[in-house]
């Protein structure tokens, strides 16, 4: 008699386990059905998974081989869904006083998917029995349920599982007894079977969610049997001894062994080359390249759709529809998950989302049925759950197309119905089939990185060293640009000073477009990291997780290969502070060159400061911008090297850090682009403007802008999880140099400038003579005062009027700023109700308080020139008439004149001593007939 049955498409063996003690259990509570259901997912989770026949015996008349014929992989194929079940031999007993009573059973577990995609499974499992016997000596069946104890036990162990949920309409402390009672009397000479029995439970789902490793699992049968007839007597009715009973668990005894499965890994991966960079998501069917997902009319509230637009030509060219590829949680294959935010959305508090996460799936497994085919997805706030979670990969389309798939769903991104059409929402989507997402082509998804481009240009042509020069509004002439007005972005803005005149001020430079940096890392706990741009970071900064730094390098890409030692060139140089973490013993490193590596993987080695810098030719068209993510502070400010030299590039970091505070998580390196040979006239900042000075005189300036994400305002922004500062490219390569004429005799003076109200305007400037102490100059004030204003208040050194002036020795120019206060007061329409004195007036219905109008508008104020106000009011009174309480109520607003001409106002700019009058009308008829009219 054969002992076992091979288990087709996994590696699997037979393994004994010791759960003899299981033996003495007389009752099963419902609840173990659910273990049941789960040892057939253990080995059902994947659509190459089956199982066999484990529990060999004889075979009752005319049943001859494997009892239970449905064999095979549990897949959701089509609308069909494809089943599996466990193959039994019977087992059968002779009872020795008679030799003509037999006893059979055979059990199994039947499974079907309902649910399959590349991260869940939705399974229904079934634990069925079946039963008969041959019976020639009784009116009764042999199968006798009286203590309902004749059950059958299942047991499960080292599933692995995450995410799983189920529901079940069991109770506790009930019994799975099986019997052949309802075939009616005995005393037959032939085999009494039943049908298959599923004990009078609602088959359980349970909710899989695959798992980064292979997973070893393994099931167990059990049957207890204590009631059985026999020549028409209850032998056996004893509640604590056992008549039969078995367990896979026991390999002598005529069940078999615990069967043994390996289970699959995730097949998904991430493209970890995307993170740090902006991006536009576009539709592979869209060839022309235009339309590409957009947030609906740049909203930003929780809820907002996302869809395609961009057919007219205008692309990606809108921030909202850019999107920043950020850091999620870790996923089962030890990568990390991305979140998605949209560019557009101020402080980035929004991130794009599955509508109800993962509670989509188990509500459906709750109610025992698949879920719906189409999901929404939308923008929400970053709560840091799975729903903000995505999978972006590419590794299954042989044309490196995208699937961008939910953490919490497996659902994919999808155009509605597979349209292009402008407005098409994009939702996520699954049929429930494995596999099927990667043949949709409404799945499949180009991600572009989305640059700065554009020329810039001045105000003017040329420039005296004092006066102001200033870049005109990029968003006229560059792209991307903040289109919804949202204020996510601002422009930085860099300028340089050349001495040489040139028609482009990139004319002259060797290494056009082809220069790009590329970084590498080793992490603590996660080994070596793919080289990616250096701008988009070396390293994760995810702060749950001992990520750091142990070792980085650092190469030039140009043209088709690595420069390496191409002394006509030049080098990428680096050095670092760091040591053995709690060791004490902090250095700096030896300076590497172009893809040598800086410290050591695998040693606990934590790097806490470097420095980075450009030598050779390359120096002379490009500085290094770099920045890090530091543990226990975050990311850093970016430092800058802006020479040929070590002693040219700024400390990130510290050089006085020891064990893992202050250790380095991520570090991002920048090459910016610039005339070949000029020199830095001011760093990037977001002032527009630049008063050039006498150095700068007989040559010649230019800018270049920037378009950075604005994190000033960043409240609830989980900052580390977003790598990108900034847009990549800049919009200078076509600006023309503008010239500074030569310079005048020397200059005995300096220039000392006056501003008031926040004009951009000085309202008065004179020279003053350099090294003396200057007393502010009357003219000044007189110049700024205003008329129909209160005195000046002024001078100050910030244009936040928070520093006096204190007379002082000049060494370069100064910007002196004041404002003029205005009065605002409130006043009554010589027309209003409430002048009438025949009327006692009061402030409440109950006519208690006198009405003092004085004490009820507004006290006076003072504001500067130009503060917008929004004026109080409105008000009600109250007063006695014909016995009857009158109410009257002023006009919302104000007006300008004590006859109310014009219309309200309700708010205005303030540009003098202001005095506005609240009107308050007598009410239309209000039931009360005055007794005066």
């Amino acid at each position: 008699m054969e002992k076992s049955n091979e288990i087709a498409h996994v590696n699997a063996e037979l393994i004994p386990q010791d759960n003899s003690a299981d033996s003495d259990d007389k009752a099963l509570s419902r609840r173990r059905v659910l273990e049941a259901g789960a040892a057939a997912l253990a080995l059902l989770m994947l659509p190459k998974l089956a199982f066999g026949a484990t529990c060999p015996g004889g075979n009752p008349p005319n049943e001859r081989g494997w009892f239970g014929s449905e064999n095979g992989s549990v897949v959701h194929h089509g609308g069909n869904y494809i089943g599996v079940a466990s193959k039994t031999w019977w087992w059968q007993v002779g009872y020795s006083w008679d030799a003509s009573q037999w006893l059979c059973l055979s059990f199994r577990v039947f499974v079907e998917s309902i649910f399959t995609d590349e991260l869940y499974d939705i399974f229904k499992i079934h634990v069925q029995a079946k039963c008969g016997d041959v019976n020639t000596s009784t009116g009764h069946r042999i199968w006798f349920s009286k203590y309902k104890d004749n059950y059958l036990h299942f047991w499960v162990s080292n599933l692995g599982i995450a995410g799983s949920c189920q529901k079940t309409d069991w109770e506790d402390n009930k019994y799975f007894a099986f019997s052949n009672e309802n075939l009616g009397g005995g005393n037959r000479w032939w085999w009494s079977i039943t049908d298959w029995t599923d004990l009078g439970y609602n088959s359980p789902t349970y909710l899989y969610k695959r798992n980064r490793d292979l997973q070893d699992a393994y099931f167990g049968l059990g049957v207890y049997v204590y009631n059985v007839m026999c020549g028409g007597v209850n032998n056996w009715t004893t509640p604590d001894r056992v008549f039969l009973s078995g367990f896979t668990s026991s390999p002598d005894t005529f069940m078999g062994s615990d069967i043994h499965a390996r289970i699959d890994k995730i097949t998904l991966d991430q493209d970890m080359s995307l993170f740090g960079k902006i991006v536009a998501i576009v539709p592979d069917s869209v060839k022309s390249g235009y339309q590409c997902l957009d947030v609906d009319a740049a909203r930003q509230s929780s809820g907002t759709l996302v869809h395609l637009y961009g057919a007219d030509g205008s692309g990606a060219n809108y921030t909202q529809r850019n999107f920043i590829m950020g850091l999620g949680a870790m996923d089962e294959r030890g990568g990390i998950t991305f979140t998605i935010f949209p560019a557009h959305v101020k402080g980035f508090s929004r991130v794009l989302n599955a509508s109800g996460g993962r509670s989509y799936l188990e509500q459906a497994a709750r109610n025992r049925t698949a879920p719906s085919s189409a999901q929404t997805l939308q923008l929400y706030g970053d709560d840091n759950t799975i729903a903000g979670r995505f999978w972006v990969t590419k590794s299954v389309d042989k044309n490196g197309r995208y699937n961008i798939i939910s953490d919490a769903s497996g659902f994919a991104f999808d155009q509605a119905d597979g349209k292009t059409a402008e407005g098409t929402i994009v939702r996520l989507h699954s049929d429930g089939i494995l596999g099927s997402e990667w043949s949709n082509e409404a799945h499949k998804w180009r991600i572009e990185e989305v640059f700065f481009k554009g020329t810039i240009s001045l105000d003017a042509e040329r420039v005296e060293p004092g006066k102001t020069i200033s870049v005109i509004d990029p968003s006229k002439t560059c792209t991307p640009y903040d289109q919804g007005g949202t204020g996510s972005v601002k422009y930085l803005y860099r300028w340089y000073w050349m001495k040489d005149e040139r028609e482009s001020p990139f004319a002259e430079n060797k290494y056009p477009e082809a220069f790009t940096l590329s970084s590498w890392c080793h992490l603590a706990n996660c080994g070596d990291q793919i080289w990616r741009d250096a701008y988009a970071g070396a390293g994760y900064p995810v702060r749950d997780t001992n990520f750091f730094v142990e070792a980085f390098k650092l190469r030039i890409k140009y043209g088709n290969g690595f420069i390496e030692n191409n002394a006509d060139f030049g080098s990428i140089c680096y050095a670092g502070c760091m040591g053995i973490e709690n060791s004490g013993d902090f250095s700096w490193s030896d300076v590497c060159r172009d893809g040598e590596e800086l410290g050591k993987g695998g040693v606990s080695n934590r790097i806490t400061g470097i420095k980075i810098w450009l030598e050779g030719d390359i120096a002379k068209e490009y500085d290094i911008a770099y920045r890090a993510f530091i543990y226990g502070q975050g990311w850093t400010e970016r430092f800058h090297s802006n020479g040929g030299s070590q002693d040219d590039a700024e400390l990130c970091g510290s050089d006085d850090a020891s064990g893992s505070k202050g250790a380095i998580k991520c570090i991002q390196v920048f090459a910016i682009p610039k005339p070949r040979g000029a020199k830095l006239a001011r760093e990037f900042a977001e002032d527009n403007s630049f008063i050039p000075e006498s150095s700068h005189s007989g040559g010649y300036l230019t800018a270049q802008a920037m378009l950075a994400l604005n994190l000033d305002d960043t409240s609830g922004f989980d900052g580390h999880k977003m790598i990108a500062d900034a847009y990549q490219g800049d919009s200078s390569k076509g600006l023309e140099a503008l010239p500074v004429p030569p310079a005048p005799p020397v200059r005995v003076g300096i220039k000392v400038f006056y501003y008031v109200d926040g004009e951009t305007d000085p309202c008065f400037e004179e020279e003053y003579e350099m090294g003396t102490t200057y007393q502010v100059n009357p003219d000044a004030t007189a110049a700024g005062q205003k008329d129909n204003c209160l005195d000046l208040v002024c001078w100050y050194t910030d244009p936040e009027y928070t520093q006096p002036y204190e007379p002082q020795a000049l060494d370069s120019s100064l910007k002196l700023y004041g404002y003029n206060p205005c009065s605002v007061k409130y006043d009554t329409t010589t027309r209003s109700s409430v002048l009438d004195t025949s009327y006692n007036w009061s402030t409440d219905a109950d006519l208690g308080t006198a009405l003092d109008l004085a004490a009820l508008y507004p006290q006076d104020e003072i504001v500067k020139y130009g503060t917008k106000l929004t004026f109080a009011g409105p008000w009600s009174a109250w007063c006695e008439d014909a016995g009857k309480t009158r109410c009257v109520s002023s006009t919302p607003g104000v007006y300008a004149t004590a006859g109310a001409s014009g219309s309200p106002i309700l708010s205005a700019t303030i540009k003098g001593n202001t005095t506005v009058y609240v009107d308050w009308p007598w009410s239309g008829y209000d039931g009360v007939m005055s007794a005066r009219s």
